[in-house]
């Protein structure tokens, strides 16, 4: 991140260290150098002086911070009071060429430094009839400490109308590390579950296996921040900006399945959310 520091005040010259206004050196006397000024003696007499704390240089006041993953979950989520709207679009969906879009919604509810933080979203699927099909997802989170989370959550609780995507369970773990300069942050997620998160392969064959997912992030500015994350079934980059500093606005364009290990072919991706607190 970026520090704000304010430099008026090295705009005015220091103060001269000494006085000589008035000073007049009486006829006959002497020359004595400054330095030789004759000096009274006086005892020394220690002091104990309080410990003043450095004062903390603040960061900008941005309402959001950029996302720290694309697609996979992270062990973040929202709390009490917290509201976020948001869209998701594809150029187009696998093996085909037809785009597609997602909406969603979800609140926030208890605290999850003291107890619990519940998140409870709904998504719709299909942009060219929203209430066609979709699901609700649930995630309980935890904050373990300042710079650890855990968060075990469900997508697709249950589902309604046409859907490509059951039940996905899963468990996931993120960690924040600051750099030593303690200007920019990083978050590393680890998670497992099924559904969604199982190779591609094994989604073909209707396998019930686990997968492995997750995520790196690190904020380059404090309003963006460059993603990979693996899917569970290919590689994802992508890029996060908060376009506006007083705006709880975070644009997300992204590349996915770089690899060629899932689909058939790299794809665009694009989501938007927008915050509240009530």
């Amino acid at each position: 991140m970026f520090w704000l520091i304010e430099t008026s005040v090295f705009a005015q010259p220091p103060p001269p260290l000494f006085k000589q206004e008035g000073f007049k050196r009486e006829e006959n006397q002497p020359f004595q150098p400054l330095h030789r000024q004759p000096v009274p003696s006086q005892p020394f007499q220690p002091q104990t002086l309080p410990l003043l704390p450095q004062e903390t240089l603040q960061q900008p006041d941005i309402p959001v911070s950029p996302g720290i993953s694309v697609v996979t979950p992270s062990a973040y989520g929202a709390t009490w009071g917290d509201v976020g709207v948001g869209m998701g679009l594809q150029g187009r969906t696998r093996f085909s060429d037809r785009s597609d879009g997602v909406l969603g919604i979800k609140v926030g509810l208890g605290n999850p430094r003291e107890i619990l933080g519940a998140e409870i979203g709904l998504t719709l699927v299909d942009l060219d009839a929203p209430l066609s099909g979709g699901g609700v997802n649930v995630k309980v989170h935890r904050q373990l400490s300042e710079t650890l989370a855990l968060a075990f959550g469900v997508a697709g609780v249950t589902n309604f109308g046409e859907t490509d995507g059951g039940s996905s369970i899963y468990g996931v773990v993120t960690g924040r590390f600051s750099f030593s300069d303690n200007t920019r942050q990083a978050h590393l997620s680890l998670g497992v579950g099924g559904g969604q998160f199982r190779s591609e392969s094994e989604v073909v064959e209707g396998v019930n296996g686990v997968g492995v997912f997750g995520s790196g992030a690190i904020q380059l500015t404090p309003q963006t921040s460059a993603i990979a994350e693996w899917t569970g079934q290919d590689i994802t980059l992508g890029f996060s900006v908060v376009p506006f500093p007083d705006v709880p606005l975070v644009v997300v364009p992204a590349l996915t399945d770089i690899t060629g290990t899932a689909g058939d072919g790299v794809r665009l991706i694009f989501s938007t959310s927008y915050s509240l607190e009530f």
